[in-house]
């Protein structure tokens, strides 16, 4: 048996190997790299958009909201706005004869536009405001532009057989 030693080379077995490691670590390295721009580029468009208010903030925006304190009056004092919402949704009016959906409705609108700077300068572009129970509807509010960019929550509680439903958006 003859083999021809010149189409055998031992070192060029060995160029071709080191030549495929290398072509290996360069698309490693590629890989690495487009993984670290696809980072940099979800952190870029998230620190876009960190002007948005968070939606813990909005939460917390209605659990203050519950507790605010109306000119709508009872028997025994001025209602908070969870209790107004229910005297609302049972029909009562407020001691002084007052429509208790009306005066929720304007304590509302109040409050949101005292707490929400709505605006195209500012990080809140609008809001919606929706407050309904199992029985009727009880009052929307609504300002500003409506993005496809939003937060926002429901909220629920009930008092004895009544159920209500709080949502809320805001459009950044």
């Amino acid at each position: 048996m003859f083999i021809r030693r010149d189409n055998y080379n031992l070192s060029g077995n060995i160029m071709k190997r080191k030549g495929q490691e290398e072509m290996v670590g360069f698309a490693l390295i590629l890989i690495v790299v487009g993984i670290v721009v696809l980072v940099f580029l979800a952190i870029s468009l998230n620190k876009r958009g960190s002007e948005n208010i968070n939606s813990v903030e909005t939460d917390s925006f209605v659990q203050s909201m519950l507790q605010y304190t109306s000119n709508c009056q009872d028997s025994f004092g001025n209602l908070s706005i969870k209790d107004l919402i229910f005297t609302c949704n049972s029909g009562k009016d407020c001691l002084d004869g007052m429509d208790s959906c009306s005066a929720l409705n304007s304590t509302l609108i109040d409050i949101m536009n005292k707490s929400w700077n709505v605006g195209p300068e500012n990080p809140t572009r609008g809001y919606e405001l929706n407050i309904t129970s199992h029985t009727k509807y009880l009052t929307y509010i609504d300002r500003g532009e409506h993005t496809s960019n939003s937060i926002g929550g429901s909220q629920d509680f009930s008092k004895g057989p009544e159920s209500v439903i709080i949502l809320m958006k805001i459009y950044s």
